[in-house]
């Protein structure tokens, strides 16, 4: 008597099949972790904070590059996605990393990750596709 086991390869593939090819985003936030580590987050696959910039790179026909200094990585997050991978940004939420090169994406990932574990500053280059483009880590 032999039972018919599902393979966990073929539950995913089946379930990333039916979730459609949009990419999943960052659901907790880590200031909310630090205040009160009870409350479970509300969002629904969202960043659960607004920039307070946000909106401004959209506007019209407006090109802009902006550089934000001495930052904080308070978090990191990145899903099995191809390229998708976010650095949550102290008083500005979650930004999503360039994701033009999947190279680039990993070295800033890793950038971020060495910021939030050695607690250092960043300096970041966000363009009007609300991403980093650049990061610098001190």
């Amino acid at each position: 008597m032999s039972k018919k086991v599902s393979k966990p390869e073929a539950n995913f593939a089946a379930q990333s099949q039916t979730e459609g090819d949009e990419q999943p985003k960052p659901e907790m936030n880590p200031d909310d972790l630090q205040q009160d580590a009870s409350q479970e987050s509300t969002s629904a696959g969202e960043p659960s904070l607004n920039p307070p910039e946000a909106g401004i790179f959209a506007e019209g026909d407006m090109q802009a590059t902006a550089w934000f200094n001495s930052k904080k990585v308070t978090g990191v997050w990145a899903s099995n996605n191809n390229k998708n991978a976010y650095l949550h940004i102290h008083g500005v939420g979650w930004v999503k990393l360039n994701d033009a090169n999947a190279d680039s994406v990993h070295a800033m990932y890793l950038m971020g990750c060495v910021a939030r574990q050695e607690n250092r500053n960043v300096n970041y280059r966000k363009e009007n596709d609300n991403k980093i483009h650049e990061i610098y880590v001190w």
